[in-house]
Protein backbone atom coordinates (compact mmCIF):
# COMPACT_ATOMS: atom_id res chain seq x y z
CA UNK A 1 0.00 0.00 0.00
CA UNK A 2 2.65 2.47 0.95
CA UNK A 3 4.50 1.27 -2.07
CA UNK A 4 1.10 2.12 -4.47
CA UNK A 5 0.96 5.58 -2.41
CA UNK A 6 4.77 6.85 -3.56
CA UNK A 7 4.25 5.57 -6.72
CA UNK A 8 1.28 7.87 -6.92
CA UNK A 9 2.96 10.77 -5.43
CA UNK A 10 5.58 10.55 -7.97
CA UNK A 11 3.25 10.45 -10.73
CA UNK A 12 1.62 13.43 -9.62
CA UNK A 13 4.87 15.29 -9.46
CA UNK A 14 5.73 14.79 -12.65
CA UNK A 15 2.48 15.70 -14.55
CA UNK A 16 2.94 18.93 -12.46
CA UNK A 17 6.85 19.03 -13.79
CA UNK A 18 5.79 18.56 -17.41
CA UNK A 19 2.51 20.94 -16.76
CA UNK A 20 4.81 24.15 -15.34
CA UNK A 21 5.85 26.89 -17.74
CA UNK A 22 9.41 28.22 -16.09
CA UNK A 23 8.61 32.35 -15.47
CA UNK A 24 11.07 33.62 -18.16
CA UNK A 25 8.65 31.51 -20.99
CA UNK A 26 6.12 34.67 -20.44
CA UNK A 27 7.64 37.32 -23.12
CA UNK A 28 5.66 40.47 -23.36
CA UNK A 29 5.76 41.97 -26.75
CA UNK A 30 7.62 45.60 -26.72
CA UNK A 31 8.76 48.64 -28.71
CA UNK A 32 11.20 47.15 -31.29
CA UNK A 33 10.39 43.83 -31.29
CA UNK A 34 9.61 42.48 -34.66
CA UNK A 35 6.74 40.14 -35.43
CA UNK A 36 5.19 38.10 -38.17
CA UNK A 37 1.53 37.70 -38.87
CA UNK A 38 -0.11 35.22 -41.15
CA UNK A 39 -3.24 34.87 -42.04
CA UNK A 40 -4.12 31.50 -43.53
CA UNK A 41 -6.26 31.54 -46.96
CA UNK A 42 -5.72 35.58 -46.84
CA UNK A 43 -2.20 36.52 -47.07
CA UNK A 44 -3.21 40.56 -47.85
CA UNK A 45 -4.01 40.21 -44.29
CA UNK A 46 -0.15 39.09 -42.90
CA UNK A 47 2.24 41.34 -41.36
CA UNK A 48 6.11 41.61 -40.90
CA UNK A 49 7.64 44.18 -39.21
CA UNK A 50 8.30 45.95 -35.96
CA UNK A 51 6.08 47.05 -33.01
CA UNK A 52 6.19 50.70 -32.84
CA UNK A 53 6.86 53.24 -29.91
CA UNK A 54 3.22 53.36 -28.85
CA UNK A 55 2.97 49.67 -28.72
CA UNK A 56 1.24 49.71 -32.11
CA UNK A 57 1.38 47.60 -35.78
CA UNK A 58 -0.23 47.98 -39.23
CA UNK A 59 -2.86 45.46 -40.19
CA UNK A 60 -3.64 45.99 -44.43
CA UNK A 61 -6.83 46.98 -44.69
CA UNK A 62 -7.44 46.53 -40.76
CA UNK A 63 -5.62 49.25 -39.42
CA UNK A 64 -3.79 49.83 -35.78
CA UNK A 65 -4.25 47.42 -33.47
CA UNK A 66 -2.25 47.18 -30.01
CA UNK A 67 -0.31 44.26 -29.27
CA UNK A 68 1.99 45.78 -26.56
CA UNK A 69 2.63 44.09 -23.34
CA UNK A 70 0.85 41.01 -24.39
CA UNK A 71 2.24 37.98 -25.52
CA UNK A 72 2.27 36.09 -28.49
CA UNK A 73 -0.64 34.18 -27.66
CA UNK A 74 -2.46 37.24 -26.54
CA UNK A 75 -2.09 38.69 -29.77
CA UNK A 76 -3.02 35.86 -31.50
CA UNK A 77 -6.36 36.18 -29.62
CA UNK A 78 -6.83 39.73 -30.35
CA UNK A 79 -5.85 39.65 -34.18
CA UNK A 80 -8.17 36.90 -34.26
CA UNK A 81 -11.33 39.08 -32.59
CA UNK A 82 -10.47 41.94 -34.63
CA UNK A 83 -10.54 40.36 -37.79
CA UNK A 84 -13.47 37.88 -37.02
CA UNK A 85 -15.08 41.65 -38.45
CA UNK A 86 -13.88 40.97 -41.97
CA UNK A 87 -13.15 36.58 -41.91
CA UNK A 88 -14.99 34.21 -40.96
CA UNK A 89 -13.08 31.59 -38.27
CA UNK A 90 -9.81 33.43 -39.85
CA UNK A 91 -6.94 31.00 -38.66
CA UNK A 92 -4.10 33.49 -37.14
CA UNK A 93 -0.18 32.88 -35.96
CA UNK A 94 1.81 35.25 -34.44
CA UNK A 95 5.48 34.69 -34.59
CA UNK A 96 8.18 36.42 -32.72
CA UNK A 97 11.00 37.07 -35.36
CA UNK A 98 13.72 39.12 -33.55
CA UNK A 99 14.02 40.15 -29.85
CA UNK A 100 14.37 44.03 -29.05
CA UNK A 101 17.23 45.23 -27.80
CA UNK A 102 17.71 45.14 -24.16
CA UNK A 103 20.42 46.88 -22.12
CA UNK A 104 21.35 48.20 -19.09
CA UNK A 105 23.88 51.31 -17.99
CA UNK A 106 26.98 49.89 -15.66
CA UNK A 107 28.47 53.25 -14.32
CA UNK A 108 31.17 53.84 -11.76
CA UNK A 109 34.11 52.13 -11.34
CA UNK A 110 34.25 49.43 -14.30
CA UNK A 111 36.87 48.77 -16.47
CA UNK A 112 34.38 49.39 -19.51
CA UNK A 113 31.63 51.76 -18.44
CA UNK A 114 28.57 52.19 -20.29
CA UNK A 115 25.83 50.27 -22.13
CA UNK A 116 25.69 46.34 -21.54
CA UNK A 117 23.44 44.57 -23.46
CA UNK A 118 21.65 41.71 -22.04
CA UNK A 119 21.86 38.94 -24.25
CA UNK A 120 21.01 36.34 -21.88
CA UNK A 121 18.01 35.14 -20.32
CA UNK A 122 17.99 36.16 -16.23
CA UNK A 123 21.30 38.68 -16.68
CA UNK A 124 22.26 38.73 -13.10
CA UNK A 125 24.52 41.22 -11.51
CA UNK A 126 27.72 39.29 -11.63
CA UNK A 127 26.99 39.17 -15.43
CA UNK A 128 26.57 42.55 -16.00
CA UNK A 129 29.95 43.41 -14.62
CA UNK A 130 31.70 40.91 -15.67
CA UNK A 131 30.42 42.28 -19.65
CA UNK A 132 31.67 45.67 -18.53
CA UNK A 133 35.13 44.48 -17.90
CA UNK A 134 34.99 43.80 -14.36
CA UNK A 135 36.06 46.05 -11.27
CA UNK A 136 38.53 48.41 -11.35
CA UNK A 137 41.06 48.84 -8.70
CA UNK A 138 38.70 51.67 -7.14
CA UNK A 139 35.50 49.71 -6.93
CA UNK A 140 33.71 49.24 -3.34
CA UNK A 141 32.70 45.59 -4.32
CA UNK A 142 30.66 45.81 -0.90
CA UNK A 143 28.17 48.42 -2.54
CA UNK A 144 26.99 47.85 -5.82
CA UNK A 145 24.12 49.84 -6.23
CA UNK A 146 21.10 49.25 -8.69
CA UNK A 147 18.68 52.13 -10.14
CA UNK A 148 15.88 51.23 -11.26
CA UNK A 149 12.73 53.16 -12.70
CA UNK A 150 9.26 51.91 -11.73
CA UNK A 151 7.12 54.39 -13.33
CA UNK A 152 7.79 57.67 -11.59
CA UNK A 153 9.89 56.26 -9.01
CA UNK A 154 12.98 54.13 -8.87
CA UNK A 155 13.69 51.63 -6.63
CA UNK A 156 16.89 51.23 -4.64
CA UNK A 157 18.94 47.81 -4.61
CA UNK A 158 22.47 47.32 -3.06
CA UNK A 159 24.80 44.11 -3.54
CA UNK A 160 27.36 43.21 -1.86
CA UNK A 161 29.57 41.34 -4.42
CA UNK A 162 32.81 40.91 -2.46
CA UNK A 163 30.10 38.98 -0.07
CA UNK A 164 28.83 36.54 -3.10
CA UNK A 165 32.57 35.70 -4.17
CA UNK A 166 34.13 34.66 -1.15
CA UNK A 167 31.03 32.72 0.72
CA UNK A 168 29.33 31.47 -2.63
CA UNK A 169 26.60 32.78 -1.70
CA UNK A 170 24.53 34.06 -4.52
CA UNK A 171 21.02 34.91 -2.75
CA UNK A 172 22.10 38.56 -4.13
CA UNK A 173 22.46 38.06 -7.28
CA UNK A 174 19.67 39.88 -8.55
CA UNK A 175 18.36 40.01 -12.03
CA UNK A 176 19.54 43.27 -13.50
CA UNK A 177 16.31 43.87 -16.09
CA UNK A 178 16.19 46.34 -19.34
CA UNK A 179 16.68 50.10 -18.46
CA UNK A 180 18.34 49.35 -14.72
CA UNK A 181 21.23 51.48 -13.65
CA UNK A 182 23.96 49.41 -11.88
CA UNK A 183 26.50 51.82 -10.50
CA UNK A 184 29.77 50.85 -8.37
CA UNK A 185 31.36 53.28 -5.81
CA UNK A 186 34.98 54.45 -5.81
CA UNK A 187 36.60 54.06 -2.59
CA UNK A 188 37.11 57.45 -0.67
CA UNK A 189 40.40 56.55 0.94
CA UNK A 190 43.53 57.32 -1.42
CA UNK A 191 45.60 54.88 -3.14
CA UNK A 192 49.37 54.69 -2.52
CA UNK A 193 50.44 54.35 -5.34
CA UNK A 194 48.32 57.56 -6.93
CA UNK A 195 49.82 59.21 -4.11
CA UNK A 196 54.02 58.24 -5.05
CA UNK A 197 52.87 58.96 -8.45
CA UNK A 198 51.21 62.61 -7.98
CA UNK A 199 54.33 63.57 -6.01
CA UNK A 200 57.34 61.47 -7.63
CA UNK A 201 58.08 64.57 -9.57
CA UNK A 202 58.07 66.53 -6.60
CA UNK A 203 60.23 64.34 -4.50
CA UNK A 204 62.55 64.20 -7.94
CA UNK A 205 63.10 67.82 -7.72
CA UNK A 206 63.60 67.83 -4.21
CA UNK A 207 66.19 65.29 -4.67
CA UNK A 208 68.05 67.33 -6.88
CA UNK A 209 67.80 70.06 -5.16
CA UNK A 210 69.09 68.70 -1.76
CA UNK A 211 72.18 67.21 -3.80
CA UNK A 212 72.77 70.97 -6.03
CA UNK A 213 72.79 72.62 -1.81
CA UNK A 214 75.43 69.90 -1.60
CA UNK A 215 77.13 70.31 -4.19
CA UNK A 216 77.57 73.97 -3.97
CA UNK A 217 78.71 73.81 0.58
CA UNK A 218 81.58 71.18 -1.02
CA UNK A 219 82.45 73.65 -3.51
CA UNK A 220 82.41 76.76 -1.30
CA UNK A 221 84.41 74.78 1.49
CA UNK A 222 87.27 73.80 -1.08
CA UNK A 223 87.07 77.33 -2.18
CA UNK A 224 87.86 78.75 1.38
CA UNK A 225 90.99 76.70 1.82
Amino acid sequence: MQRLITTFVLALALICLGTTRPAFAVYLLDYGDAIAIQVKDFPQYNYAGAVRPDGLISIPFVGDIEVGGLTTGQATTRLTTVLKKFLRDPIVTVTLTTLRPRFAMVLGQVNSPGRVELNRPHPTVLDVIGAAGGFTHRAVRTEVIILRGEGTRASHYTVDVERMLKTADLSQNIEVLPGDRVSVPEVWYPNLPEIMATIAPTIAAFTTLISLIAIYNSLSAQSQR
